[in-house]
């Protein structure tokens, strides 16, 4: 699949950057393979997912440019969808992104986290509290256990939105 546009003001990349690269079909592969089952923590995550083709399941994504939670501890609309510059900026008054080669994907993913981590707990409890409840099969099938061990905090595995994985 060819490059049609590589958005350098933002990502860095040039065409002689992907001279050498990973053809997309394989790199796809290896991305959803690791996203399988995990909880994605990313900045705008829809965008990534456009690009990808995929839709990953709502209840295992956090994305923190939409956390009414985080938009209210920063002054803001709890509904406004704010970029994570200027989430940084409000929440930790740091800046992020200046640089003239594009964004950093790795700031990136640092400054995802640690706004998730701001409201971790919060938030957590929230959509656990907001989860369908349904019968336990007595059967030994699946049930609601199953999907509440992907919830557990500890086992967020994945900065998706920030391309760190």
């Amino acid at each position: 699949m060819p490059v049609t546009d590589y958005r350098t003001r933002w990502s860095g990349i040039r065409p002689r950057d992907l001279v050498h690269a990973t053809p997309y079909t394989v790199a796809r592969k290896e991305i959803l393979k690791l996203l399988m089952g995990k909880v994605v923590i990313g900045h705008a995550i829809h965008n990534d997912c456009k690009v990808l083709s995929y839709s990953h399941p709502t209840a295992l994504i956090r994305d923190t440019s939409k956390i009414p939670l985080l938009n209210t501890k920063a002054g803001l609309a709890a509904t406004e969808c704010a970029s994570l510059k200027r989430l940084t900026k409000l929440i930790f008054n740091r800046d992020i992104q200046t640089g003239k080669k594009g964004h950093s994907s790795v700031e990136d993913a640092k400054a995802t986290m640690e706004l998730y981590k701001v409201v971790e707990v919060e938030w957590e409890m929230q959509l656990n509290q907001s989860l369908p409840t349904c019968p336990v099969d007595k059967g030994g099938g699946p049930d609601l256990l199953g999907v509440l061990d992907l919830l557990v905090p500890e086992k967020l595995q994945c900065y998706f939105g920030s391309r760190i994985f």
